[in-house]
């Protein structure tokens, strides 16, 4: 894997991303986070926690992401936020420790949409084969009637 150092300057020059991080210091990219640094460090969980919803709000500002873009996105913007802010560089093993977090959280909400999703077809399969109460219904015509 890539240090995250490098991921940055090569998205510094990727120009999709230098408008994106543009336009998203533009929107209050900087004003996510608040806290003083603690010797010289910050905590990347409350972090993590402000920029996730900020993108949240702001994801109409980006198309077209998978998750490597998702995850390139917050890199940047950690890096931003840290540089231009703080002054201070990414501690890689604390951000790699909150996107691990990040990333199991995400699956976790998948797996559990994707088991719920599946639990509730199976609940209103029996309901219909057991009480017959969505099955369509049948019209009986007597002879001559039409």
């Amino acid at each position: 894997m890539k240090s995250f150092k490098a991921i940055v300057l090569e998205l510094r020059e990727n120009e999709y991303y230098i408008k994106l991080i543009n336009i998203l210091l533009v929107n209050g990219l900087l004003d996510i986070f608040e806290e003083e640094l603690k010797d010289g460090k910050i905590d990347y969980l409350p972090l993590m926690l402000n920029l996730m919803t900020f993108l949240h709000t702001n994801k109409k500002l980006f198309k077209d992401f998978t998750p490597d873009s998702v995850e390139n996105i917050i890199i940047i913007s950690v890096d931003e936020l840290l540089t231009k802010k703080y002054n201070i560089e990414i501690d890689e093993k604390q951000l790699d420790i909150a996107l691990q977090l990040l990333k199991n959280t995400q699956m976790y909400k998948t797996i559990y949409k994707t088991i719920k999703s599946l639990m509730m077809k199976l609940y209103y399969k029996l309901k219909k084969t057991s009480c017959g109460c969505y099955s369509k219904p049948v019209i009986k015509l007597e002879r001559g009637s039409i």
